[in-house]
């Protein structure tokens, strides 16, 4: 055996573990939006919507804001004359009732931004 091939075998030796790990992830994570499509078909799910804006920096800053305190985050994109809308919403929730406290739990954590207080909730099929 060549140094070369010895050298490619321990590459791919160390990089095995890597790839397979990689693979898993990304099943997971294909199982996971499976079953989410499954339950998104079958069951009513709702939304808080808490910012609306032109601005794709100022939504993405928004979201991540609220991902890194918990909250299911994350950017619903709508376009209105031509011009995308960015709405920062959080859920799925499966309950009006766990979408209301979500609502005022972000509320209650950010009392300086009294814009949050006129969170839309939506409901979809």
């Amino acid at each position: 055996m060549t140094p070369l091939q010895t050298s490619s075998l321990l590459v791919l030796f160390f990089l095995a573990p890597v790839i397979t790990q990689a693979n898993t992830i990304a099943s997971n994570e294909a199982d996971t939006n499976f079953h989410r499509a499954v339950i998104t078909s079958s069951v009513k799910q709702h939304f808080v919507q808490f910012f609306s804006t032109l601005s794709a920096t100022k939504a993405e800053g928004m979201k991540n804001t609220l991902l890194k305190q918990g909250f299911p985050a994350f950017i619903n994109i709508h376009s209105q004359q031509r011009k995308p809308y960015y709405q920062v919403q959080i859920g799925p929730f499966l309950s009006l009732d766990t979408a209301q406290q979500a609502r005022m739990s972000v509320i209650h954590r950010y009392p300086q931004f009294s814009f949050l207080s006129s969170a839309i909730l939506k409901s979809t099929r």
